[in-house]
């Protein structure tokens, strides 16, 4: 498999049609819960976002946002399921991080279900550790992470 990482924003068709996908995907594991996380996932089409791809086909994605006091919020982050367990979500944080700090933030911030347990695997190992939620999670069922970036 040739992947290639692709920086764009979030206006970016291929971002969109990932993005799509990980909506269906949370609102089978979220039932009617899931409207009350859609309103905290709409992105501003200027957004800076990832998509990676497999040869010409977009299988991974991810973005953040600049959240406040010089910290940027994990948004999006989605591989497809014929693509997981292949390191891809793990580039992708990576890379959001470095782009992160070129931009000054010293500190990201996500919100997952607690129930996904291979992505909450996935934050702790590479550095993330559980936090109160944030603005605008306080009253969902959310785990929040940080991970300080200085």
């Amino acid at each position: 498999m040739t992947m290639t990482l692709r920086w764009t924003t979030a206006s970016d068709n291929d971002f969109i049609q990932l993005t799509h996908e990980l909506d269906a995907y949370l609102q089978i594991c979220n039932g009617d819960k899931q409207s009350d996380y859609a309103p905290h996932n709409v992105m501003d089409p200027h957004t800076e976002a990832i998509v990676m791809y497999d040869g010409d086909l977009p299988v991974a994605c991810g973005a953040f946002r600049l959240y406040e006091n010089q910290t940027a919020e994990i948004k999006r982050m989605f591989v497809k399921p014929s693509h997981r367990r292949s390191g891809l979500a793990k580039s992708i944080l990576v890379s959001l991080e470095e782009r992160a700090k070129t931009l000054g933030c010293k500190r990201l911030v996500l919100e997952t279900s607690p129930s996904f347990s291979s992505a909450v695997a996935l934050y702790r190992s590479i550095g993330f550790r559980e936090i109160a939620p944030f603005d605008p999670y306080q009253t969902l069922c959310s785990l929040c992470m940080e991970k300080w970036i200085l």
